[in-house]
């Protein structure tokens, strides 16, 4: 995903000016008008440098409720994009109900952060699609109380501990 990014920079410049999206692509920012949607951010910045093999917009049990633009790679990826690019859900699985922690892991895309609200996104400016983390620590202890209360903060959990599941990991497989 952040190679299609990357290669999206060499046609529409730096990430961090992609104001058109909206969302919380650049947090605090003035956003376009109109935003783009989240399968026209998808379309202009992601899609032309991924295989996508299916698409549907659906509801993600245990995510949201909602119908969400769901795409599949040809490497069997399947993920969400919603916020106008901003927040992305990877799921390692294809059953219907999605357990965050588990089986749906949740990514942010915020390249770019007013000064007011660095400290609440100052792990993802200048970034790609980094694991979502929220607040003003990297630390594991912080981001393990986040992960406890809110499963959205369990991916850093993973990435922090190197790519492994920890074994005191909130969720369990």
């Amino acid at each position: 995903m952040n190679q299609a990014l990357q290669k999206s920079e060499l046609e529409y410049g730096d990430k961090s000016l992609w104001n058109d999206a909206g969302g919380h692509l650049c947090y605090g920012c003035v956003k376009a008008d109109p935003l783009l949607t989240d399968a026209q951010f998808f379309d202009k910045y992601l899609r032309p440098n991924l295989t996508v093999i299916d698409y549907k917009r659906t509801a993600q049990p245990g995510i949201y409720d909602f119908p969400l633009d769901t795409y599949t790679l040809k490497n069997g990826l399947q993920f969400v994009v919603y916020d106008s690019g901003a927040n992305y859900w990877l799921f390692t699985d294809t059953k219907t109900e999605k357990v965050k922690g588990k089986n749906a892991f949740m990514f942010a895309f915020i390249p770019r952060i007013e000064d007011d609200y660095k400290y609440l996104w100052i792990f993802h400016e200048n970034k790609g699609i980094e694991p979502f983390a929220y607040g003003f620590t990297g630390s594991y202890e912080y981001n393990m109380s986040l992960c406890k209360k809110n499963a959205d903060s369990c991916t850093k959990i993973i990435q922090i501990n190197n790519w492994k599941i920890p074994d005191d990991y909130p969720i369990k497989f």
